[in-house]
């Protein structure tokens, strides 16, 4: 999850069985895929998260490809690795990602090259995202 959630949405993939909550992509679409073999999966269950972790980000408008007109997606790089933090609770992580959000000036946080504060949960931050190229469906 690219967000702090209190709960953990489990999935079962079709495709390969595997049963996972952070082996998943949502699509440009909003759907939600196995990272293993790209098949739609669903949310099966929740349970109870146990660990946050927030970092700061460089995001950058990219080509899509030229379907439609040409579409564009959004993707980031780790800004600030001495900002990032691991918590064990939920409280504290949003505390800490309202306070980097804040402390962002307000010129940083707009436009197609900006800054975003993103919280995981049950995630470590990644150092680009999105792991998998969007691709036009």
């Amino acid at each position: 999850m690219s967000y702090l959630s209190r709960t953990v949405s489990v999935y079962t993939c079709p495709g390969c069985g595997q049963v996972q909550h952070d082996e998943v992509e949502t699509d440009a679409y909003g759907e939600t895929e196995c990272i293993h073999c790209e098949r739609s999966v669903r949310a099966t269950e929740e349970r109870p998260a146990t660990y946050w972790s927030v970092a700061v980000y460089s995001v950058g408008r990219q080509y899509g490809g030229p379907e439609e007109g040409g579409w564009w997606y959004d993707s980031g790089s780790l800004e600030r690795p001495g900002l990032v933090r691991g918590f064990e609770d939920y409280d504290e992580a949003e505390a800490y990602l309202k306070k980097l959000w804040d402390e962002t000036p307000e010129e940083d946080k707009r436009g197609d090259s900006r800054v975003v504060v993103r919280g995981y949960t049950e995630r470590l931050p990644e150092y680009h995202w999105p792991r998998v190229r969007p691709r036009y469906s």
